[in-house]
């Protein structure tokens, strides 16, 4: 792909404003570029129990499960999607099944102090 790759980033850089109305179906008032280079995780992640389940039938699936109390630093949401991501990413041929159990009071609605917001 790296014979391809820069002038395809190259002819999408320069028709940008309209890729990105056509992927976004409709106007657009900017777009701009940065470094797309993402910083390696900023710590290890300790999950609460990854367990490799064989199924029934012979699949074999990863069985993530978090148990959530009060007082996270992150939300639940922005943990799970680094959770997912870093399963998936280390074992690639295994569906991960995730679940959230809420605990001692807490809800699924619960955030942490770095309260997940969207723009959309």
């Amino acid at each position: 792909m790296a014979e391809t790759n820069h002038p395809l980033k190259r002819l999408v850089t320069m028709a940008a404003d309209d890729v990105a109305a056509w992927l976004f179906g409709g106007p657009v008032l900017r777009v701009s570029t940065r470094p797309g280079t993402l910083p390696p995780p900023p710590e290890e992640l300790d999950s609460d129990l990854v367990f490799f389940v064989t199924l029934a039938h012979g699949r074999e699936v990863i069985l993530h499960l978090e148990f959530q109390g009060p007082g996270t630093k992150r939300s639940m949401p922005l943990r799970m999607l680094d959770y997912q991501t870093r399963l998936t990413t280390t074992y690639r041929n295994m569906p991960v099944h995730s679940v959230v159990w809420y605990v001692g009071g807490v809800g699924a609605r619960a955030v942490g102090f770095d309260k997940l917001t969207s723009t959309s």
